[in-house]
């Protein structure tokens, strides 16, 4: 009996073997697809949508309470990005993202060298549950404020933002973390990018 065990182990060794690395392949895949990105991932992925005209991804990318709170809609969305980021077209990088020193391990910002100035400032922010996400009304506002000062035809963020009904941005406290709304001139506890 043991030696007809000790045969067919012989046998199936290979099938075994293969059947092995292959849960191994398919759990490693498994963990990548189901496990959240990475900062870098989403300053990648954010980039490659801004190449793209592509709302949806930055859509996703964004923290639910953000879109939520600031009635942040792939409409208003397409135009706070053509006010900044797409005012001359679709950012074409002309280097590597840059990751300036020092940073909180929280908050990331990506500097991203374009072939039009202004260049690209990408903000993305890690979450308690360790999440991270891009903050995409900080990003719209401060590209618009850079387009602003190189072109003072471009569109104003708030003008833009009050016709959406987007009620300011967002904004984190380097020092505490701490995220801030920041609203238009003239609306309570104010502090504006131009």
């Amino acid at each position: 009996m043991l030696a007809r065990c000790s045969v067919y182990l012989r046998k199936h060794k290979v099938h075994a073997l293969l059947a092995g690395v292959g849960i191994l392949v398919l759990g490693y895949f498994l963990y990548r697809w189901l496990s959240p990105p990475s900062a870098e991932e989403v300053m990648r992925a954010t980039l490659i949508a801004l190449q793209r005209g592509d709302v949806q991804t930055l859509y996703r990318l964004t923290h639910p309470e953000e879109i939520r709170s600031l009635n942040l809609t792939p409409q208003a969305i397409d135009a706070l990005l053509r006010t900044g980021v797409w005012y001359k077209g679709y950012p074409k990088p002309r280097g590597e993202p840059v990751l300036p020193q020092p940073q909180p391990r929280d908050q990331l910002r990506w500097l991203v060298p374009l072939s039009q100035k202004p260049d690209l400032v990408i903000p993305v922010y890690q979450t308690e549950d360790g999440r991270w996400y891009l903050s995409l009304s900080q990003m719209m506002a401060v590209m618009n404020a850079l387009t602003y000062r190189l072109d003072n035809r471009a569109p104003s963020y708030w003008t833009v933002a009050e016709r959406y009904g987007v009620p300011g941005y967002y904004t984190q406290s380097i020092i505490t973390g701490e995220r801030k709304l920041v609203r238009p001139p003239g609306a309570s506890s104010s502090s504006t990018p131009r």
